[in-house]
C-alpha cells in the first residue's frame, strides 16, 4: 500500500537479523527472548521514519519498507548497536541487514523479502565486511548456478 500510494517515490526493502538470538534464549530463557523480541518491535517503531512499514516476519528475522531517501544504512544500524549494547541484559548481539532496492513494484513483496534475505545472508557469511549488503542480481545469479 506504501509503494503504491507514492508511485513517484523509491523504496527499498531492508531485512534484518538479530545474531545469536538462538544463544541469548538459551541463556536468559523464553519468556526474556520474548520480552526482547517486543523490546526490539517497538525500538524499530521508533526508529523507522515517517512514512515507513515494519514487521518481524519470524522469529527474529524483521523486515521494513521505506522510501530509499530517508534510509542510512550506517546510521540505523548505529543506533541500532547503540541500543543492543545498552540493553537490560549484559550480552553482545551483531545486527546485519539485507536490502532490497525495490526497482519493480509490480514484483511480489514474497520474492522481494528473498532478494533481501539473499543480500542478509551474504552480510552474515563475513565475506564482504559490511554489516549490510545491498541485493544485486550477482547474488541472485550466484544461488541459481549452485
Amino acid at each position: 500500500m506504501i509503494i503504491d500510494g507514492h508511485p513517484n517515490e523509491s523504496y527499498l526493502l531492508v531485512y534484518g537479523d538479530i545474531d545469536r538470538f538462538k544463544v541469548y534464549n538459551d541463556l536468559f530463557g523464553a519468556p526474556a527472548g520474548d520480552r526482547l523480541l517486543a523490546d526490539i518491535g517497538t525500538m524499530i517503531r521508533d526508529l523507522m521514519p515517517a512514512g515507513a512499514a515494519a514487521a518481524r516476519l519470524r522469529a527474529d528475522h524483521f523486515v521494513c519498507c521505506c522510501s530509499r531517501s530517508s534510509f542510512d544504512p550506517d546510521r540505523m544500524l548505529a543506533a541500532l548497536d547503540a541500543w543492543f549494547a545498552s540493553y537490560r541484559e549484559d550480552f553482545t548481539f551483531f545486527v546485519r541487514l539485507g536490502i532490497f532496492p525495490i526497482d519493480d513494484p509490480s514484483l511480489d513483496v514474497n520474492l522481494m523479502c528473498d532478494r533481501a534475505l539473499l543480500a542478509l545472508r551474504s552480510a552474515k557469511s563475513g565475506y564482504v565486511g559490511s554489516k549490510y549488503v545491498f541485493y544485486d542480481e550477482k547474488l541472485r545469479s550466484s544461488v541459481l548456478k549452485e
